[in-house]
């Protein structure tokens, strides 16, 4: 047999051949790493359950209500074998309260604030009401029907456009360093924040229910990061029953009420004398009323303030401050109002005229001298259903 020469640098090169074939096997295959960042609207608001727009305002809290959302949210998290590495959240309260429940429920770590997640500052519209239908102006009216036409006015309000910038650049910074490292990352945003990135990462693919004006309290937005690039996969998507939220109220049956049209508005003047002070305070506000629903106060001169109660609990805004508290007495009529357990120990008496049904006249005493006379109009908005 011939034998085959080999020169020495043949064999140098097969020897490098060999080594470089070992150490290639031993690497493990590694697949294309991806993030998942949800985005979750933060739970029901007070302000929200009296429709008022929030924006850039800190102070609001959650609801009864959005607590239970965000409590639910976390277990419907947890039966899906869903956790998180890293949690962001908008420094406003109402996203760091929600924030704060789903990391206590085991969902993730402790929540890291970034301004970029805040809600789209809506300037001198913060404040206003959004019922449809009843827009302060077409401005407003845009906002919600046509986003991408709504022109802001006042300090520091925001287009769409800039929000999706700020988000983008959020996801751009953030979210690159932690691939390989974290699998999924949780950022608990707003409304027209989730609109507006939305807008900027899916432009006129986007799915039209992710672009509707008022999103679910606690819905998410999934975005995968993969290869460099960020992509919308999932729009809407909640982890709590529905149903449990959105059933209406019971029907009350109140004999008190019996002959209020089913829903009522009209305006009001309080009068309040103070005992220590040679003044009389005068303050005009609105109210409206649906039975078995809600009752709602609202003040504008000479401070405002909001009242607004349902048949489980109430919230009550003045001086940019509210406080939530559960209902433990009847509301259907305005005296009830100062029986609620906050007040009822500094009220000596109260005088309706008439006597039962929807008071006219509400004269309170109260026990250190101090006087409320309160004088309403009432018109009907809806025929009586009863």
């Amino acid at each position: 047999m011939q034998e085959t020469c080999i020169s020495p640098r043949e064999r140098l090169r097969s020897s490098w051949r060999t080594i470089a074939a070992i150490c290639l096997a031993a690497i493990p295959f590694v697949a294309d790493a991806a993030v998942d960042v949800y985005f979750l609207r933060h739970g029901e608001t007070t302000w929200n359950r009296a429709k008022l727009l929030q924006g850039s305002i800190d102070h609001v809290d959650l609801t009864p209500k959005g607590i239970l959302m965000a409590e639910e949210t976390a277990q419907g998290m947890i039966a899906a074998d869903i956790r998180f590495g890293r949690i962001y959240t908008s420094p406003y309260l109402r996203a760091r309260h929600t924030a704060a429940i789903l990391a206590e429920g085991g969902v993730g770590p402790t929540p890291v604030a970034d301004a970029r997640l805040r809600e789209m500052c809506l300037g001198w519209y913060e404040g206003k009401r959004y019922r449809k239908g009843e827009w302060p102006d077409d401005n407003l009216r845009r906002l919600f029907e046509d986003p991408e036409a709504f022109v802001p006015r006042g300090e520091g309000a925001e287009t769409f456009q800039m929000v999706g910038v700020r988000l983008r650049d959020f996801l751009e910074h953030e979210i690159p360093p932690l691939d390989g490292k974290v699998d999924r990352v949780l950022c608990v945003a707003h409304s027209m924040a989730l609109r507006a990135l939305v807008r900027e990462l899916a432009g006129a693919e986007a799915p039209p229910s992710a672009l509707k004006a008022l999103q679910r309290n606690c819905c998410v937005h999934v975005v995968r990061y993969a290869d460099g690039r960020f992509t919308l996969q999932e729009t809407g998507k909640i982890f709590y029953s529905p149903e449990k939220f959105d059933a209406p109220a019971e029907p009350r049956t109140d004999a008190s009420i019996g002959d209020l049209p089913s829903v009522a508005q009209g305006t009001f003047v309080q009068r309040k004398v103070l005992a220590d002070v040679d003044v009389t305070l005068v303050s005009k506000g609105q109210f409206r009323f649906e039975k078995g629903r809600f009752f709602e106060w609202d003040t504008r001169e000479p401070v405002a303030s909001l009242f607004h109660a349902t048949p489980t609990n109430y919230a009550f805004t003045a001086n940019g401050r509210t406080v939530v508290r559960e209902l433990t007495v009847d509301v259907d009529s305005i005296k009830s109002l100062f029986a609620i357990k906050e007040m009822k120990e500094f009220v000596a008496s109260i005088q309706t005229d008439p006597p039962s049904g929807f008071p006219r006249h509400v004269r309170v005493a109260f026990k250190n001298g101090d006087r409320l006379e309160i004088d309403i109009s009432m018109c009907a908005c809806a025929p009586s259903t009863r």
